[in-house]
């Protein structure tokens, strides 16, 4: 065998051994790290008023027990294409509703200002837009009541930074619990760190946020692609995609500041032995797997 670069380290004779995580490792571990259980919890900003969110809320309100946790970024890409194909991008609110919260000040019922919209405001409350305050004064009280004054894709872009922080604070405490020791994703990280340990070359490509157990996390060959909770940096989008519209390019990972190119590709053309753990291989992530994939083919 040429010598030649594998990650970080200089290939011998002995094999290159690529190990790719996807969620389904963490799920092995014991960690609730899928995304029903994130988008169910106080982590998540259900309520912001973007219509991103309101897509979410609409498309997955009576099936999370389907949603997996790759479905997230399918489901961006989806909600783009559904918008870019109209005229006019879809909001959640009708004209009514937005001159409403743009003029809204305060409420109180014993004023009765607002009586011509007892129906508006009774939807706002019902589907949690609106939230009544003191029951003895009969107040309403209108969160992120600022940012209403903000466009369709500003609030999205506010969305989904939103969702992302959201994210790092719900994985940090999900991925806080004890691990699961006879999982067999732990026995699997084990057995090829026991095989780098006797020379082989173990690169490892974490797609997902949190970090293996320890002693692992620590590994000099361990890429996180996408980031990681712990750095308050993860990275959250589509595949690049050709004709997307300039105004929502921050629906796109590459467009992330925080992005970089992981030498995944070369390496798995390179390996000889690829292992996938827990992985979807979904449209988002192709671009690190159609060469490998490719080039198995021929």
């Amino acid at each position: 065998m040429n010598s030649y670069r594998l990650g970080n380290m200089e290939a011998n004779s002995n094999k290159n051994i690529v190990l790719v995580i996807g969620n389904g490792f963490d799920l092995d571990l014991g960690f609730k790290t899928s995304y029903k259980d994130f988008w169910e919890s106080e982590f998540c900003p259900k309520l912001y008023p973007a219509p991103l969110i309101g897509h979410m809320n609409t498309k997955w309100e009576n099936s999370l027990e389907a949603v997996k946790w790759y479905d997230l970024e399918n489901e961006l890409l989806h909600y783009y294409d559904i918008n870019s194909s109209r005229s006019k991008w879809h909001d959640i609110f009708s004209d009514e509703e937005m001159a409403f919260f743009r003029k809204f000040n305060s409420y109180n019922y014993a004023c009765r200002q607002y009586d011509d919209k007892r129906d508006l405001i009774e939807k706002l409350v019902r589907t949690g837009y609106a939230i009544t305050g003191n029951p003895y004064l009969f107040s309403l009280e209108i969160p992120y009541l600022e940012d209403y004054k903000l466009s369709t894709r500003d609030r999205d872009y506010k969305a989904l930074k939103l969702i992302k922080q959201g994210l790092c604070k719900y994985l940090k405490a999900a991925s806080a619990q004890q691990t699961e020791k006879s999982s067999v994703a732990r026995s699997v990280i084990y057995a090829l760190s026991e095989a780098a340990g006797l020379g082989d070359n173990l690169v490892i490509y974490n797609f997902n946020y949190t970090e293996l157990p320890y002693p692992y996390c620590d590994s000099e060959t361990l890429f996180y692609i996408h980031g990681r909770c712990k750095d308050d940096n993860i990275i959250v989008g589509t595949k690049d995609y050709s004709g997307f519209s300039k105004d929502y390019d921050f629906l796109q990972k590459s467009f992330d500041p925080d992005f970089q190119t992981p030498p995944v590709v070369y390496d798995l053309l390179h390996a000889d032995e690829v292992v996938f753990f827990g992985h979807s291989l979904g449209v988002n992530d192709s671009q690190y797997f159609k060469p490998f994939f490719t080039q198995q083919t021929h």
